[in-house]
């Protein structure tokens, strides 16, 4: 990895990481916060439609953006 040649120690390499891909978790939450604001219901099932929902969640929660229980419920 180019971002990380020539770093000789492990908070050097960690850092230089953070910085290149951060952007990308960014994108990544707004995209995770978009798709749970439009899920719908549909043509799924009850319990399809809740790990979809749950998917969604847990990928937040993950990322350290968890959603507030009053958030799921709108």
């Amino acid at each position: 990895m180019a971002e990380v040649v020539g770093l000789t120690t492990a908070r050097d390499v960690w850092l230089a990481l953070e910085n290149s891909f951060s952007h990308i978790s960014k994108t990544r939450e707004l995209r995770i916060k978009y798709d749970l604001q439009l899920i719908k219901h549909g043509p799924r099932s009850v319990t399809e439609y809740s790990r979809s929902f749950k998917a969604l969640c847990d990928q937040l929660t993950a990322m350290g953006r968890s959603v507030d229980d009053t958030d799921k419920v709108h």
